[in-house]
């Protein structure tokens, strides 16, 4: 029941929405500018979705920005405007053929010093590969993401827990995260979300992509 998926779900479907989700984040994140407000970032997501006739999203946009990515979803942004050697992250979810795309990324402004960026990607990595290797369970699969990031010595974010993935609504099966899930998660169901924060608690770092197929 909770890895089931409607009568109209497509694996190509699903694919081709998370591929055109990753291509709207590059694009935006090629788009911001000096002093622009989170609310601009979510205006620029929302001409892309205009642009690629996308008139739905599963989820709010989250256009993270400073010290606002040290915020868990459903955490409310304090006002900032980016500025040189900012960190920012894009979230989005948007229903694309009756399938939900859903991709997250961290970038950082105008700054060749992307440490953080990058160690939120390894752990995602690593936590992907340990899920191919062992077949670990949804609830593993955090406590492993969870050692690593105190290894790389960052804070995971608890509240930030992956979720079920689909033909919308995915809810209808599943509305609790990856992390509460005790049983070995089914490829191309799930979304794992990395979200770290650095020791300074000023800024963090986000990504999240679904478990394919290895």
């Amino acid at each position: 029941m909770i890895e089931e998926v409607g009568a109209k779900f497509s694996l190509k479907k699903l694919e081709s929405a998370q591929s055109l989700a990753k291509k709207i984040v590059q694009e935006v994140s090629l788009q911001v500018f000096e002093g622009m407000s989170e609310d601009d970032g979510i205006q620029l997501v929302d001409k892309a979705y205009e642009k690629y006739n996308i008139t739905k999203k599963w989820h709010p946009t989250k256009f993270r920005i400073g010290i606002n990515t040290v915020c868990a979803f459903r955490e409310k942004s304090s006002p900032v405007q980016l500025k040189k050697g900012d960190y920012y992250f894009i979230d989005i979810g948007p229903v694309i053929d009756g399938h939900e795309g859903d991709f997250g990324e961290t970038f950082r402004f105008q700054s060749k010093d992307d440490l953080l960026l990058v160690d939120s990607k390894k752990i995602f990595d690593l936590v992907k590969n340990k899920f191919y290797e062992q077949k670990l369970s949804g609830e593993q699969l955090y406590e492993y993401a969870e050692s690593c990031a105190q290894e790389m010595n960052y804070t995971l974010v608890s509240a930030q827990k992956g979720h079920r993935i689909g033909d919308f609504p995915h809810a209808l099966y599943f509305k609790k995260g990856l992390r509460d899930y005790n049983d070995i998660p089914v490829p191309n169901r799930w979304v794992l979300e990395v979200h770290i924060i650095h020791s300074s608690n000023k800024y963090g770092a986000f990504y999240e992509d679904i478990i394919s197929n290895q």
